[in-house]
């Protein structure tokens, strides 16, 4: 859940961005967004107080960017889910944040 919903039982679009961030996040980093928070409290205290490591994604240079923005704790601070979506479904921004193919790779 959002923080906002844990501080102030809000639910808004940003919610949402949110929630979308915290599944960017474990997309691209392949590991939970929260780890080690089996209790409520605990979950409660990450999702209002902790920051992710985005250093494991940041070969994702521009949606690194992005999902910090829609992972911000104030979600006034969070893009609008148009924007959002404008931006990830940008092809030029994921041309330029894509890592690099290995030599040797699979292609089809």
């Amino acid at each position: 859940m959002p923080p906002e919903v844990w501080t102030q039982g809000l639910w808004t679009p940003q919610g949402d961005v949110h929630a979308l961030g915290v599944t960017f996040f474990q997309l691209f980093s392949g590991r939970p967004c929260f780890a080690g928070a089996p209790r409520t409290e605990a979950l409660r205290d990450s999702t209002c107080n902790a920051k992710p490591d985005l250093s494991s994604i940041g070969k994702f240079a521009e949606l690194s960017k992005l999902v910090a923005q829609m992972l911000e704790k104030d979600w006034h601070c969070r893009p609008s889910a148009v924007s959002a979506s404008r931006i990830a479904s940008s092809p030029r921004a994921w041309a330029r944040s894509a890592p690099q193919q290995a030599a040797g790779s699979c292609r089809r």
